[in-house]
């Protein structure tokens, strides 16, 4: 039986609720690589560029730049995406760029690991503290009965940097990722190999240019890229 992709069904499901809900919103939640910029930066996230993949839909866009798993929340800004959530309503989550480092000399860096039932106490530079958890915890967080929850993994970094061949290195909160998703049965997208098949068949030279600014950050065209890699994901 052939298997539909977690982006299908999703485009299917949403199709079918559309009975009932004259709009339905897909909340996009993430960090720099899927949040919107302004022209002036010479870059942009693939989610304002994946827009056209889903007519009839309204999608919001809370991804914010500089953020982690961890700091999404303790900012509040996953609250604010709750305070607006609808029964119907479908959530798409992606983490990983800013995850990494060590929590006690990062303020968006997790407790390493999957085991949740590990923290970490921290102070923060204002004085306040922290109770620490792993990125599988905040990715956990984040899932709410209110709404369709969808989990991608992390897009890659440029694969042709500094190297004239792709690389293929998934970071550890790829694996994280899938795990969250398949321990709560929810659609997962690995996103990240999706891009690097895209960009394998780009080749160097195109996907070069798709990095103006550094190894993390795409263009407007790599944005696009980007997009299409996460519909037959």
């Amino acid at each position: 039986m052939m298997r539909l992709s977690p982006v299908i069904l999703l485009s299917f499901v949403i199709l079918s609720v559309r009975v009932v809900l004259s709009s339905p919103t897909l909340y996009l939640i993430g960090d720099s690589t899927i949040a919107p910029h302004d022209a002036s930066e010479g870059i942009q996230g693939w989610g304002v560029e994946v827009t056209p993949f889903f007519q009839g839909i309204n999608i919001v866009n809370k991804a914010a730049s500089g953020r982690s798993a961890r700091s999404y929340i303790r900012e509040g800004k996953w609250a604010d995406v709750q305070s607006s959530l609808i029964s119907g309503d479908y959530v798409l989550i992606q983490f990983g760029h800013n995850d990494g480092g060590n929590p006690l000399k990062s303020d968006r860096a997790p407790v390493y690991g999957t085991n949740d039932s590990v923290t970490q106490n921290v102070t923060l530079s204002d004085g306040t503290t922290e109770i620490v958890h792993t990125f599988t915890y905040y990715l956990y967080y984040h899932l709410t009965m209110q709404c369709y929850t969808i989990i991608a993994s992390q897009t890659p970094d440029n694969p042709y940097d500094n190297s004239t061949t792709i690389a293929y290195n998934p970071p550890r909160f790829v694996a994280y990722a899938k795990e969250v998703a398949s321990l709560k049965d929810i659609p997962y997208v690995d996103h990240f190999s999706a891009v690097i098949w895209i960009f394998a068949k780009l080749g160097e030279t195109t996907v070069d240019e798709f990095y103006p600014r550094d190894h993390t950050h795409t263009n407007m065209a790599g944005a696009q890229q980007v997009a299409r890699a996460f519909i037959p994901a």
